[in-house]
């Protein structure tokens, strides 16, 4: 396959992320593998850990992107996109960048390194329906809200990885779908997207 890459995460409810074709995952601390299927979305799958999905069917730039619709936001289930992600299915070497949120007031923008977390930023909830993007160019990550920046840190601990998505909690009452990830400045795949988002994806190349 070849980016931009696209996932609806279509399978059967209680499908786990880890086991569809192009991705891989891992759970800070615990076996098992990330996120799961529920209503052709995902959501996360592990109380009281934070856990990760990347895309693994292509390489990505060390400058990319990951997006997402967040089709329901409920309290104390996280989701949200991840960059530079990577590790294995036993979590004690994940890495990446994650910035997830529920339906509270406030969203988490963390780095893993080693299966061990630190929080960089935070930034407001997220609601049903909110399109969720998320980008890293060399030291710098950008989080947005239906095209509106949420977060801007800087961080150089994690140089590369891999697309994907995160999350926190176990429960189906905070779920993102349509997701997809690429390369800054590559062309937009035909995944509907904010007209918006996709025009300031545009003006970088």
């Amino acid at each position: 396959m070849a980016l931009t890459a696209t996932e609806d995460f279509t399978g059967s409810d209680g499908t786990q992320v880890n086991s569809l074709a192009d991705w891989d995952g891992a759970a800070s601390g615990d076996q098992s593998n990330g996120l799961d299927i529920y209503s052709n979305s995902a959501a996360p799958d592990h109380a009281n850990v934070s856990h990760s999905n990347w895309w693994t069917s292509d390489s990505f730039d060390n400058d990319q992107y990951a997006q997402g619709t967040i089709v329901v936001a409920g309290s104390g289930m996280f989701v949200g996109p991840g960059v530079r992600c990577s590790g294995t299915d036993y979590g004690s070497n994940q890495n990446g960048y994650h910035w997830m949120g529920d339906s509270g007031s406030t969203s988490y923008l963390e780095k893993y390194q080693g299966g061990s977390w630190t929080a960089i930023d935070n930034g407001s909830g997220f609601s049903a329906s909110d399109e969720v993007y998320m980008e890293v160019e060399g030291t710098s990550i950008e989080c947005k809200i239906n095209d509106v920046s949420d977060i801007s840190a800087t961080d150089s601990s994690i140089s590369s990885g891999a697309a994907g998505i995160c999350g926190y909690g176990d429960g189906t009452g905070t779920r993102l779908d349509n997701w997809e990830g690429g390369n800054l400045g590559e062309a937009p795949s035909a995944v509907p997207i904010p007209v918006a988002m996709r025009h300031y994806r545009n003006m970088r190349t």
